[in-house]
């Protein structure tokens, strides 16, 4: 529901950068609406989504020091890269398994073909299954009272 911006908000739980065996959860929400772009390349749609999200900590574990700038950036990092393993499976279960285009990115090719028909005659719901997926996620950790001990 992120990608398709259809969600105010969610809660996701990422690894602690400097010790995976801890958990911390992020309130999560997007910066903007996702960017979308659909090209045709050697007759397989490929995919581009970039995603821009804000991210509150949420909750963590009490010797973290979330007020030193490094670890909010790791924290950041460990988001951005957790976000897109998670969107990238998810996308190509999508295409591959189940082989249905249930986020409708059929409307953002459209514009590769001069008319309806010729999209339709290049089967859309045919090639959605050979789709190829880069993600892309920028995740801004914003300060707040978790993250400057006030």
């Amino acid at each position: 529901m992120l990608i398709t911006n259809q969600v105010d908000s969610c809660i996701i739980s990422i690894p602690h950068p400097d010790d995976a065996k801890l958990i911390i959860d992020l309130y999560v929400y997007n910066k903007s609406k996702p960017k979308i772009k659909v090209d045709i390349v050697n007759g397989s749609p490929l995919i581009q989504i970039d995603m821009s999200l804000e991210a509150k900590v949420s909750s963590y574990d009490s010797t973290s020091n979330f007020s030193d700038r490094k670890l909010t950036e790791q924290i950041s990092e460990s988001a951005n890269q957790y976000i897109k393993n998670m969107l990238s499976n998810y996308l190509y279960k999508m295409s591959k398994e189940y082989t249905v285009d249930i986020d409708d990115f059929g409307k953002y090719c459209l514009y590769h073909f001069a008319t309806v028909q010729d999209f339709n005659d290049y089967g859309w719901k045919d090639h959605f299954k050979d789709s190829f997926f880069q993600v892309y996620v920028n995740t801004n950790i914003l300060s707040s009272f978790l993250l400057t001990g006030v």
